[in-house]
């Protein structure tokens, strides 16, 4: 039986998490989420983690600071495609270790266990950030993603 987006998006698993891992693991991932009651890929559980340390499991002695989560959902309202979730920029400082290669990372604080997100350099130095993707078009906003082009202005 295949997971559907309300489930997806209630489990906690980013979209763009979704689309990089096998079906499998994504599934795994939000069932860990929905067991937890957590929403690990939500604006309100990354916003009060501004300041804190999480740590980059997959590289022993590396942990990033949480600089800032920027609400980046606007933009995809200005689209004209009624949907639900958000969408958003979390950017991290490196504190300790080698630094973080672009890539898929496992990152891990209490606040929302060990997730894997796609971290990528951002800046100079020891700079990264994470985009976070989980806006999902309403039922029946499938044709209106089709016909976005052609929209009036």
């Amino acid at each position: 039986m295949g997971l559907s987006r309300r489930e997806l998006l209630g489990g906690g698993a980013a979209l763009g998490a979704a689309l990089v891992l096998p079906a499998g693991a994504a599934a795994a991932a939000a069932a860990a989420g929905s067991r937890s009651g957590s929403l690990p890929f939500a604006l309100t559980t990354w916003q009060p983690l501004v300041g804190a340390t999480v740590r980059v499991a997959d590289i022993p002695g590396s942990s990033l600071r949480v600089v800032s989560v920027t609400d980046r959902s606007s933009t995809v309202r200005k689209s004209r495609v009624r949907g639900h979730g958000d969408v958003f920029i979390i950017r991290f400082a490196g504190l300790s270790g080698p630094l973080v290669p672009e890539g898929i990372h496992t990152v891990e604080h209490p606040a929302i266990g060990r997730r894997s997100m796609f971290l990528r350099p951002a800046g100079a130095g020891a700079a990264y950030q994470a985009v976070v993707n989980t806006w999902l078009p309403d039922k029946g906003g499938r044709e209106a993603v089709h016909h976005v082009g052609s929209l009036p202005r």
